[in-house]
């Protein structure tokens, strides 16, 4: 991960307190979505960030996941409306781990013990004959190693339980903790195919962030309905969580035409989908207006395998 800024940092903040949840709590009322539930007040000074900062790049872990919970993590810290008990407490049993429980907090309003499970998720999801929900299986990551209907089955049924359990009972216990509400925030975006039918997951939260994703072969033409003013920015992981933004510069800033050639290239020699953002210029500054994943020309057909469709 390329050292973050402050700036960064304080906009991935802002992006987890402000995002919606994927799946709509009416489906399951465990799932919450800070955008809609009370906020979590917290106080970050100058001095934090850089603190924030430099644990961050002290981590041995720089995936997108772990920098999403260490952020939550931080802001739980600082929170005043919860006390961070503990976080990634494994459970074990005979020297096996069950499981972890992500964060157990403490709400200082209601007093009471809460096991939250985090999650960030970018799911593309194939097209299909229906024009009902999409079940989830239709949803897959970019790499073709994940799937939404395995990892919510995963977080519904192992890692929310595991207070259910008597290992994991017996770790709250040491806490002394003997009751917890349990709560599932399920953040990210969905993709849509930009031809055929693909209909939002079901049990989907209707305002998810969402974007698109194309075959290399139909960038090109796909590309033809923006205007000049528009310019490309291939983003790295570590910035897929908040809306870009950034002042112009022409070396990773492209036009279109640069774009597509430099698309062309790259997933002729790697088989591994790249997002990118659109940008226009708002006052000397460049913002992102979408995004969307560009994806090798044989990417569909094994996602459809990977989706046992």
């Amino acid at each position: 991960m390329n050292r973050l800024s402050h700036q960064q940092v304080a906009r991935d903040i802002d992006w987890l307190l402000s995002s919606p949840s994927i799946i709509n709590p009416n489906f399951d009322s465990r799932f919450i979505c800070p955008a809609t539930s009370p906020a979590h007040p917290y106080q970050i000074t100058g001095s934090g960030y850089s603190e924030l900062v430099d644990i961050l790049h002290q981590r041995r872990s720089h995936l997108l996941g772990i920098y999403y919970e260490s952020l939550w993590q931080h802001i739980l810290r600082h929170s005043r409306e919860y006390e961070l008990i503990a976080c990634n407490l494994q459970v074990q049993n005979n020297h096996q781990t069950l499981g972890e429980y992500d964060l157990i907090l403490k709400s200082l309003s209601e007093a009471v013990f809460i096991h939250r499970e985090l999650a960030v998720k970018y799911y593309l999801g194939l097209p299909s004959n229906t024009r009902t929900a999409s079940p989830w299986h239709h949803w897959v990551g970019p790499g073709l190693r994940d799937r939404m209907d395995r990892k919510l089955n995963h977080m519904l049924r192992h890692q929310i339980t595991l207070s259910d359990t008597q290992p994991g009972r017996n770790v709250l216990n040491a806490l002394n903790i003997s009751e917890v509400k349990t709560e599932i925030l399920f953040q990210g975006y969905l993709f849509y195919p930009i031809s055929g039918i693909c209909p939002i997951p079901q049990d989907c939260s209707a305002n998810h962030l969402r974007g698109h994703w194309l075959p290399i072969n139909q960038l090109e033409s796909w590309l033809e309905q923006d205007g000049e003013e528009a310019c490309y920015l291939p983003l790295p992981k570590s910035l897929w969580l908040s809306t870009y933004r950034g002042l112009p510069d022409p070396a990773t800033h492209l036009t279109r035409e640069t774009l597509i050639s430099r698309l062309q290239s790259q997933l002729f020699n790697s088989a591994r989908p790249q997002m990118v953002v659109r940008c226009h210029d708002q006052e000397g500054e460049l913002i992102e207006s979408s995004r969307f994943f560009v994806v090798p020309d044989d990417w569909e057909a094994r996602a459809i395998m990977a989706a046992e469709i």
